[in-house]
């Protein structure tokens, strides 16, 4: 039998007597050899193809196998734990996961939103009119005391024309010019509304709301003591309060149509809120405000409106305006995760200083008011409770008001670009982490406008005895029509 080539030569031994080998016939024994490396690849490689396996046998010698086998299981051990170390940070960063609901939810599970109205015109005409007092300080001509007063309040929320305004005389309103600017605002005028194709009262289902625009008009939102810590006069002219409802809960089953706040079952013009708005030319002041019409914005019942997210109603046109809710829940396991993971507040969690209720757009207008007390020594109008006035900023703390707004802002972006965390940020005593409720609802308004010549309409409608409207009252005046309703019956968490 021919050598092969990495064999072993044959052991020499001792001389001695020859060893006697027996065989047999009958039957052959075989020796496992132990498991190793080297024979585990022998032996696949031999079921695959014979030469393979030899020459492996013949040119790779055992440590060679060793390294092989090294490098993969550490190859793996890198790619498994670059892929845990991936998945720990994923968790860390954002432990919550936002998925869409499985089902839909009808709409008769939320309330429909409140609604704020303001309108463009400010000032009460018979009060005062800031376009005919900034012409004669223009014309150099006498004004009284009380036009100066007035033109100084109303230079906080008109146009900006501060440069006859006294910058370092104005820096604070006082208690009584607060109640003189308060009495002065011009009315939300509304001839007629209804509610799921109903005819409604329009002054006891639309309240005052103090804004940044003013007195502004709001429905379906709840009553001011049951979200202001100090409502005041808020609370005055609203009648109506949450029945069995809860922000967390809803609203609970066999609870019928007739609740507060409104919800409705449908969709289409009959199904929503309509009303008709209108303003008197002489009310129209173009210095003051440049744009006429209506501000409207959507908010939760439960929050403060922001009139910065308004949309408008021109004059003369009908609009119809599309809600989409959209809607945030929470399941029960999340409440085993600290805030810091879970990055939302539960029922309880946050308590604010001047409102009852705890949402992201509550928590903002309060910590603008804190940021902006500390930075200009005073809050708006609109910011604080009506009973702490002596902390008011009039026209010359204007400028410091809106850059003071667009320093929180900014201070709020940087902090989600650089990423800070939440122990970081309640250090400094100005700013808050106004984290969204666990549990909240938004909404979003999709508006489409045409022309309305009401005019004809009105004029053929004038001899009809059912019509109760006369013409000759709108001679001079501009209608809006806005419908709002909900643009399904269903949505999606």
């Amino acid at each position: 039998m021919p050598k092969r080539k990495c064999d072993r030569p044959a052991t020499r031994g001792k001389k001695g007597p020859a060893r006697r080998t027996q065989s047999t016939t009958s039957a052959s024994f075989a020796i496992t050899p132990p498991f190793t490396a080297s024979n585990f690849w022998a032996n696949e490689s031999a079921t695959s193809s014979r030469s393979t396996s030899l020459q492996i046998n013949d040119c790779l010698p055992q440590i060679c196998c060793r390294v092989w086998w090294a490098l993969i299981i550490l190859v793996a051990f890198f790619m498994s734990s670059s892929l845990i170390r991936k998945s720990y940070f994923k968790w860390q960063s954002s432990p919550i996961i936002v998925t869409f609901a499985t089902r839909e939810t009808p709409i008769w599970e939320i309330p429909f939103p409140a609604i704020t109205i303001c309108p463009e015109v400010n000032a009460h005409p018979k009060v005062f009119n800031y376009s005919d007092v900034y012409l004669k300080y223009r014309m150099k001509q006498k004004t009284t005391e009380e036009e100066d007063t007035y033109f100084r309040l109303y230079s906080t929320i008109c146009n900006e024309h501060l440069e006859f305004v006294d910058q370092n005389a104005t820096k604070l309103m006082t208690n009584d010019e607060f109640v003189m600017f308060l009495g002065s605002f011009a009315d939300l005028q509304m001839e007629q509304c209804s509610w799921l194709g109903d005819s409604l009262s329009c002054e006891r289902s639309f309240t005052n709301i103090l804004t940044s625009e003013g007195w502004c008009r709001t429905f379906n939102m709840l009553h001011p003591d049951e979200v202001y810590v100090n409502a005041g006069e808020l609370s005055e002219n609203h009648t109506r309060r949450a029945q069995e409802w809860s922000l967390e809960e809803g609203y609970p089953a066999g609870v019928g149509l007739n609740t507060y706040p409104r919800r409705t079952m449908l969709t289409g013009a009959k199904a929503g809120l309509q009303l008709d708005l209108f303003v008197d030319d002489s009310n129209l002041d173009y210095l003051c405000s440049e744009i006429s019409g209506f501000k409207v914005t959507l908010h939760h019942p439960a929050e403060i409106p922001d009139m910065d997210t308004h949309f408008r109603i021109p004059m003369d046109e009908a609009a119809v305006v599309a809600i989409k809710p959209s809607m945030i829940k929470t399941s029960e396991e999340i409440r085993s995760y600290s805030i810091y993971d879970r990055l939302c507040y539960l029922p309880g969690e946050r308590q604010l200083s001047n409102y009852k209720i705890y949402t992201q757009q509550n928590c903002m207008v309060e910590c603008l008011a804190n940021y902006t007390l500390h930075v200009c020594g005073c809050a708006g109008f609109y910011m604080i409770s009506q009973e702490d006035v002596t902390h008011m900023c009039g026209a010359g703390s204007r400028k410091c008001l809106e850059e003071a707004r667009v320093s929180f802002l900014e201070n709020d972006l940087e902090d989600f670009i650089l990423g800070r965390s939440m122990g970081e940020k309640i250090q400094d005593p100005r700013e808050c982490f106004c984290l969204p409720s666990c549990t909240s609802i938004s909404f979003d308004a999709e508006v489409s406008q045409s022309q309305w010549d009401w005019r004809k309409t009105f004029h053929y409608k004038e001899h009809d005895e059912s019509f109760n409207i006369t013409f000759e009252r709108y001679t001079l005046t501009n209608l809006s029509l806005p419908q709002l309703l909900l643009s399904g019956t269903t949505f999606r968490d």
